[in-house]
Parts: structure tokens; sequence; C-alpha cells
């Protein structure tokens, strides 16, 4: 992390901007200001990057607003950081079009709200929609990922591979996943209380389980037992 600051000092000051005074500041003395807005649950998540910006000498002014206005206020780009989740989708398709087309970087609305303006990145999501088998969407993919990154639009901070979780050892899932589910609506949601799907085997076997006697030749005992509700 030392090393990411030193090196973003020394960009800053190649733009002329010194840290002076524990603040960064041009040759007017102005100070470099970014004000990031969010909700109060984000906060968690991004307080680390606040923190690194400020060692940096820039002044953080943090605004709390409520979702409705936050996200008017990326719908007309008023904003000089903020967070977004994106929408995913089980294959890369035609969201990757309405967040990064050059065409929609400037219009109000648009789910472009990084503003990215850039024919190769236009080039490389129509390759991945006109993919037409695995191995040519994947290769299409990665290169339009490789381009986003180190175009810096964004700071990825939710990209984990694996989701991890803590659970009572009685609640249980299955075993076998399906190929394609998200966390959030999959992996999260179908798990059950074992105790309780014990407690209703248990009920159904006494009600379905015949007696000795009537096994061993009571046919209308036994039919009895079998066939009641």
């Amino acid at each position: 992390m030392r090393k990411s600051l030193t090196r973003a000092l020394a960009l800053f000051a190649e733009a002329g901007w010194h840290n002076r005074d524990g603040v960064l500041r041009n040759s007017k003395g102005e100070p470099f200001v970014i004000e990031v807005t969010g909700t109060r649950g984000q906060n968690p998540y991004m307080d680390p990057i606040y923190l690194n910006m400020s060692k940096l000498g820039i002044v953080v002014k943090k605004k709390i607003v409520d979702a409705a206005t936050g996200r008017s206020r990326m719908k007309n780009f008023n904003y000089d950081y903020t967070t977004v989740t994106f929408r995913d989708a089980r294959m890369p398709g035609p969201e990757l079009w309405r967040n990064f087309n050059s065409h929609d970087a400037d219009v109000p609305g648009s789910e472009n709200v990084a503003g990215v303006k850039s024919h190769a990145v236009d080039v490389l999501i129509a390759k991945v929609l006109d993919a037409d088998s695995q191995e040519a969407l994947e290769t299409a993919a990665h290169a339009l990922d490789r381009v986003l990154i180190h175009s810096h639009y964004i700071i990825p901070w939710r990209y984990l591979t694996q989701h991890y979780y803590i659970h009572k050892h009685y609640l249980q899932r299955p075993q076998q996943l399906p190929d394609y589910y998200a966390a959030q609506d999959w992996a999260m949601a179908y798990w059950w209380d074992s105790r309780q799907a014990q407690a209703a085997l248990t009920s159904q076997s006494q009600i379905y389980r015949p007696q000795a006697a009537h096994w061993h030749g009571d046919v209308a005992a036994w039919n009895k037992v079998l066939y009641q509700k």
C-alpha cells in the first residue's frame, strides 16, 4: 500500500498537485476536494478507500443521501465519486451495452453512469453479443474486461470468485448446486432446518409403518394402515 500511495503522490505532482501541510493543493493553493455520496450502509465497505484518499491529502467530503436522491444524482451525472452495483446476468449480454456503450455516455438517465466513451469497448461488446461459441464468448469477454479495468473507469471491490458463509450445524442445503446461479438469489435462499425435516419424516414413518402383527397375517389391518391418510 505504501508503494501505491507514493506512486499516486508522484502522479499528482506531475499533474500539478502537491501535498502541502497535509493537503493536496495546486499552484493557486486550492485544495483537491472530492465529494463522495452514498447511503449509510455503504460506508463500512468504502471507508478504507476514503482513508487512503485522506493519506494522499485529498479532502474527502462525505454526503449521506437516501437511495432515491442518490439515484437521481447519478442519472444526471451529478457526483464526483460514488458506488454502483451493475446488474449481472447468467451469460454476458445486453446489460453490457446498456452499461458501457459510447452513445449513452452523455444521456441523462442512461445506465452508462461511468461515462464510458470508447470505440474499442463498443466493438468488444458487439463481439460478445455476436459470439457463436463458448470460446469466442470467453475471448471477447476477457478482452473487454481488460480494457475496462485498465481504463480505470471504476475500482472493482466486489469480485470474489467464491462466497463464504457461517451457519448453524442443523441448517442444510442441497449438496448438488446448479451449474449457473447467483449467490444472492440461490445459495443464500435454499436452506432448510434439518430438525424440522427429520421431525416430518419421523411423523410420516409413524403413520405409514405397519405393525409387526399386521405384517404377519392380519391383511385387513395391514391395508388399513397402508392406505390411511
